[in-house]
């Protein structure tokens, strides 16, 4: 991928049922969860910016979110659902940002690799497959930046 620099690690791959990966489609964007590197939450925002967070949630926490979608509308759950509550705003901020959630969370089979300068991304590798690219800056964080399909 140009620009993107060296690999830093190697790819990660997981298929749909092994339960490594897992995405929700909302309003405005998406959600996508690794479970290796202990768990991390990207939100893919519909006007090309990413952001990554940790995953906090720990099975049987409360993963309440305060409010009730619309009806149609899905709630984000477990670590979807903790990001949204906790780094995007809640009801009303999240909402603004990325809406409801338009389906249900769901494991996704993907392959990831990541390099200096962003993160290749294949959703449904044995299907449509779906390329992104995300790109952060130089000497940056690697916690946002912007992303392409």
């Amino acid at each position: 991928a140009e620009g993107l620099g060296c690999p830093r690690s190697e790819a990660v791959k997981g298929g749909e049922s092994d339960g490594v990966f897992a995405s929700q489609k909302f309003e405005k964007g998406w959600m996508f969860w690794r479970e290796d590197k202990g768990g991390i939450v990207y939100v893919f925002y519909d006007d090309g910016r990413w952001e990554l967070f940790p995953d906090r949630y720990q099975q049987g926490q409360d993963d309440s979110i305060g409010c009730d979608p619309p009806n149609g509308s899905e709630k984000p759950v477990c670590g979807f659902a903790m990001v949204w509550r906790d780094n995007l705003g809640g009801c009303r901020e999240a909402v603004a940002a990325i809406g409801w959630g338009e389906e249900e969370e769901g494991n996704i089979g993907a392959v990831v690799q990541e390099f200096e300068r962003g993160i290749v991304l294949m959703l449904d590798p044995e299907g449509s497959s779906e390329l992104y690219l995300l790109r952060f800056p130089p000497g940056s964080d690697a916690t946002s930046g912007t992303w392409t399909r």
